[in-house]
This record gives structure tokens, sequence and C-alpha cells, in this order.
């Protein structure tokens, strides 16, 4: 008699939705040798597919997506659904000065770890990590070096506290997604948009505003990574534990540490490209933070109107923000 071999396992596979293109840096250094280093772990069980420049689903849809099941596993900034992570807000706010894409990534987690409230934000699906990057830069075709250049300009910003920023400067926030602002600017629609280093060479946007003024306007770019519970669920033991093992503190560490060098790369690239970085007069970076004081103030106050903690959570923002800045 012969004993009959056991059925090879079955290959799970995960779609994975983001926004962003398969060359940018963030992707090629970060997140795909993390997605091959959990197949590699899971011996070849587990497949995960990207789907990348919004493939599969828009980036404001990703969320309900992955609770729809539509995406099993996506990446997107919460700012696009404007009021539902409003809480990661804190950990770009003005007033806290320049901070690099390290520094924030970590208080971002720090924040999430702290505050039930925050992490009942996320809590329709699987929540694997955090991460953030710093936008300091509003880029515009001419070059901005006083408030009153920016005056009843048209700036693309994304939802929250930049929204606020951008009134408070006299210029006018627009929402527009990331992947229309180059038409966008071409057509004139905007004059500018606040978007991170990286996300600017990346897109090429670089080729339609050739400066970019150096200015903390609380525009910082909040990103999950998370999974639809029914499929985390269906997940092996094992598998989970892979996963759970290879992200959460330890992507939030890879984050903090790559972002920074990646968006250093990417400043040498956008200087080599044209681009003309602007450091604003101290006397009229005084002016600039002067004028945008009231969005903490206001922040805090929505947050407590929705029974949030507001305060609290934005003076830990502020302490953490501190500590890991001292950590350089």
């Amino acid at each position: 008699s012969s004993c009959a071999k056991p059925a090879p396992a079955k290959t799970i596979e995960l779609r994975y939705a983001t926004e962003e293109v398969q060359t940018h840096d963030r992707m090629v250094n970060i997140v795909l040798p993390l997605h091959r280093a959990i197949e590699t772990a899971t011996n070849g069980r587990l497949k995960i597919t990207e789907y990348f420049s919004e493939s599969l689903i828009a980036a404001p849809d990703t969320y309900d997506g992955i609770i729809r099941g539509v995406v099993d596993w996506g990446e997107a900034d919460t700012q696009y659904n404007p009021g539902r992570f409003d809480l990661t807000d804190a950990a770009g706010l003005p007033g806290f000065g320049r901070i690099d894409n390290g520094v924030i990534t970590n208080t971002l987690w720090d924040l999430y770890k702290k505050f039930p409230e925050l992490q009942k934000q996320f809590s329709e699906t699987h929540l694997l990590y955090l991460w953030a990057m710093n936008n300091d830069y509003i880029w515009t075709q001419k070059p901005i070096k006083t408030m009153e250049d920016l005056k009843g300009m048209k700036i693309r910003a994304n939802p929250g506290p930049a929204f606020d920023a951008v009134k408070l400067l006299g210029a006018v926030p627009v929402e527009v997604g990331f992947n229309d602002i180059y038409q966008s600017m071409e057509k004139k629609t905007i004059d500018g948009f606040i978007v991170a280093i990286s996300g600017s060479m990346a897109g090429k946007l670089y080729e339609v505003a050739k400066n970019a003024t150096n200015i903390a306007t609380g525009a910082s770019i909040q990103d999950y990574a998370a999974i639809n519970i029914a499929k985390w669920n269906s997940l092996p033991a094992d598998i989970q534990k892979i996963i759970t093992d290879m992200t959460g503190d330890v992507a939030v560490k890879q984050f903090a540490t790559q972002l920074v060098s990646i968006n250093d790369n990417y400043r040498q690239k956008a200087v080599t490209s044209g681009v003309n970085f602007i450091t604003l007069d101290p006397t009229e970076l005084a002016r600039w933070n002067k004028a945008m004081a009231p969005v903490v103030g206001n922040y805090v106050a929505k947050m407590n109107a929705k029974g949030l903690p507001g305060q609290a959570v934005a003076d830990y923002a502020g302490q953490r923000i501190a500590f890991w800045g001292s950590q350089k």
C-alpha cells in the first residue's frame, strides 16, 4: 500500500491598493521589501499583489474599500477622509516648527498607542501601522517670499488644519487629488500646492512648479496601512503572527528612518532638476507663524466639540515631537 501525500497548502492572496507609483522610493525601499519579506516568512503561503496608482480603487475610497472587502490590504492618506481620522492631524499642527519625517512618524504612532479615541477611529479595520511625511513646502510657479505674494492664490491642500492655515495666510485652499495636481496646474485651476518633496518628484510636479517655499502649514500627510477585518480573521494564526511581528513598532521604526533618507535624496534630485528652494526671512517667517497661530486653538475646539480629547492630544503631540527631535 502507499500513503497519499498531503495536498500542498493553498496560496492566500491579498490585494494591496495604493495611490503611489511603483517606482516611488517609499515603495521601492520600504513597502515592497516588507511585502516580499512577509511572503518569504510564510514559505510562499501568502502572496501580496500590489495595485499601484489607484488602479484598484481611488485613494479617497480606499478605507471604505477595505471595510467592504474590495481591498484586502490598503494604504492611503487620512486627509482623504476629512473628519474621519482627525485626531491624527495633531502630529503635524503648525507651531511645532519644521520637523522631519522620522519625528512626525514616531509621534503619530505614539499618539495612536496612547489614545483609545484615536484607535477607535481605525477600529473598522485591522490597522497594521501608521507613518507620516511632513509637507514643509508650498510649490508654485512664481517665487513666494512674503504673505503678500501668496494673497489670493489658489493653493491645493488636504482638508484639515492646512486648509485653515492657507486661509489665514491670505490664500484660497483647494482640494485636489494628488494625481490631478499636474493637470490642475497646467489648466491654472490652482496656482500652487502643498505636498512633500518626495511626492513632487515622484509625480514630476516640479515641472509645473519650480519654486518651493519652506513653511510648516500643518499639512503633514498621515498615512495608514490596514487590512479588512474578515480577511485578517481568516488568515492562519501563524501568518497573522508573522505579519504582526513585521509591522507595528518594527515597521514604524523602519519608516521613521528610511523616510528621512528618502526625503534627503529627493531634495538633492529636486535641486538638480532646477527647483528653487526658498527659506523665508526670519522676520517674514515670524509673520507667517503669527498668522497661523489660531490653527491649533481651532483644532482643539473642533475636537473638544466632538467629545474628543483635543487639548490632551495636541499637548502630547508637542511633547513627543520635542522628545523625538532631541534624539537626532
